[in-house]
């Protein structure tokens, strides 16, 4: 199954908020490559893995190619984490694609299935 990854336990990855029914969002840096693989599996399931686990089944909804500079702070807070501001966010996409503003694929996911974590 395809799979959409994550290094960290994002606010939106937490026990208490990824929860079956609910929406989370997650920017990934464009490219042409990626575009033709999101367009196709647009409406399909992907397995969720945390830190190289699987913590649930989400169906991608949809996407958007926008830079997070064109994205609300609340909405990129629930991306990542409550705390963060904008400065945060652009050392975050820094870190992450040598660029504080990229192209991104904003994609929405609806979360299908949870599996139990341990502890």
């Amino acid at each position: 199954m395809r799979e959409i990854k994550f290094d960290r336990e994002w606010d939106k990855l937490k026990p208490e908020m990824f929860i079956k029914g609910e929406v989370f969002t997650t920017l990934r840096e464009y490219t042409p490559k990626k575009e033709t693989f999101y367009e196709e599996n647009a409406g399909k399931n992907f397995d969720v893995v945390l830190k190289g686990k699987k913590i649930g089944v989400a169906q991608l909804v949809f996407y958007e190619i926008m830079r997070p500079s064109d994205i609300h702070l609340k909405l990129l807070q629930l991306d990542t984490f409550s705390h963060y501001f904008r400065k945060d966010i652009k050392l975050l996409f820094k870190e992450y694609y040598n660029n504080p503003d990229p192209i991104c694929f904003y994609l929405y996911f609806k979360i299908i299935e949870v599996y139990e974590r341990e502890e």
